[in-house]
């Protein structure tokens, strides 16, 4: 009986220091807010030249990336605080209670925007979660927000490209002079983290989020801007099997075709078929890639060259054997005086053609007057159209030699 006795004025004593808690922190919002006409409006200086300092930082916790209209949506938790001596208190007199929480409609918080909304007509960025506020008269807020910025994108080296997307915050009302934002860079580029928002976005890999203060100048009044950066790499590992091995079986069939003879007819027959593969890919492109972007990427400008390579050999090809079969009686036409000088000299050499260039006579010197001459120098016509077609070939060849592993080497230095 007398151990019951105890428990129940515990109890009693318990419940009554549960209530007195409650009265107490009641009284203690009254005091802060109603009993001094507390506006939420009015920004708590001190003086009319004290600048209030707000202290930001945030976490981000996902973000997606809309490559057609080329949009961010960036998820992250913002932790902001300063200093509101209207709500500052005594310890003692609110039974040792240090913090307490309030609506965040009740007090002044920074008018803090997005200057790069894609939505504007959206001004409500952060969630409406209640503040802490201290003793001290110190204010901490930690909204959870989720923005749309605009992106825009360099795709030259897509599909190994690397996108820096960019967030600008500030105050939409006041200047420099009354509100100044300080931010701070926690240890927001760890590997867990990194690994985190990975797992989060699979398309993304996360390099580096970076956190700094700007200031420009407005109307002779200096206004704080906060800029969010994120620095992301394309995570593509299915691209190397879809978009790069492509390219270098079209770069082995327009080397192949450009190594069988010029007049040998299954040469077309490879020609067409690095075209269509081309054309195939250069479509495919077009439904994979936006619309939009700084520049062309560097995959689709080679896709164009081979195509147009190819496309060249093929006429060449046909050309070639046409002037083969072509008898010597039809042709009357000497290639251009200038054009013969150019191709018989050191270039038939460099480029392995001097037994071509050696069957090419002298030419338009004089009048024939018997036939023999005449077809002679007519079957000579012949091999100056040769031997610029193949050296217009070759030279096709070495171009798009040189255009591949330029491209090759580009695409694969961004791998690192």
């Amino acid at each position: 009986m007398k151990s019951n006795a105890v428990l129940l004025i515990f109890l009693a004593a318990f419940v009554s220091g549960q209530d007195e808690w409650w009265k107490t922190t009641e009284r203690l919002h009254r005091d802060l807010l109603l009993n001094k006409n507390y506006s939420s409006i009015v920004c708590p200086h001190e003086s009319h030249n004290h600048t209030i300092g707000v202290y930001m930082t945030h976490v981000v916790r996902a973000f997606y990336v809309d490559e057609l209209t080329q949009i961010l949506t960036f998820n992250f938790w913002m932790y902001m605080y300063w200093s509101d001596k209207r709500l500052k208190w005594d310890m003692k007199d609110y039974g040792n209670i240090f913090q307490t929480e309030l609506a965040a409609e009740d007090v002044w918080k920074p008018d803090l925007l997005v200057y790069n909304s894609a939505d504007p007509t959206n001004i409500a960025h952060f969630g409406n979660v209640p503040v802490t506020v201290y003793s001290s008269g110190t204010v901490v807020w930690m909204p959870p927000a989720t923005v749309k910025t605009e992106c825009p994108m360099d795709l030259t080296y897509w599909p190994f490209d690397t996108q820096t997307c960019e967030i600008y915050m500030g105050s939409w009302t006041r200047h420099g002079f009354q509100i100044s934002y300080e931010t701070s860079n926690p240890n927001m580029t760890t590997e867990q983290h990194l690994r985190a928002m990975l797992q989060t976005n699979h398309h993304w890999e996360v390099k580096n989020i970076k956190l700094e203060k700007q200031v420009y100048d407005a109307a002779s009044l200096p206004y704080y801007v906060v800029r969010t950066a994120i620095t992301m790499q394309r995570n593509s590992p299915a691209f190397t099997a879809t978009v790069i091995l492509p390219g270098i079986a079209v770069a082995v069939l327009t080397l192949i075709q450009f190594v069988l003879p010029v007049d040998y007819p299954p040469r077309v027959t490879v020609g067409l078929a690095a075209t269509l593969a081309c054309i195939l890919m250069l479509i495919e492109l077009a439904t994979t890639l936006p619309p939009l972007g700084a520049s062309s990427p560097l995959i689709v400008r080679y896709y164009g060259f081979a195509l147009m390579v190819s496309v060249l050999s093929i006429i060449l090809s046909g050309l070639l054997a046409r002037l083969s079969k072509e008898p010597p009686e039809v042709l009357s036409i000497p290639v251009p005086g200038f054009i013969k000088g150019l191709i018989t000299g050191p270039l038939a050499t460099v480029l392995g053609l001097r037994f071509m260039a050696d069957k090419v006579g002298r030419s338009g010197m004089s009048e024939k007057d018997n036939e023999e001459e005449i077809i002679g120098e007519r079957k000579s016509f012949l091999h100056e159209w040769l031997l610029l077609a193949t050296i217009v070939d070759r030279l096709s060849a070495l171009t798009y030699l040189v255009v591949f592993i330029c491209a090759l080497l580009a695409l694969t230095s961004k791998l690192h």
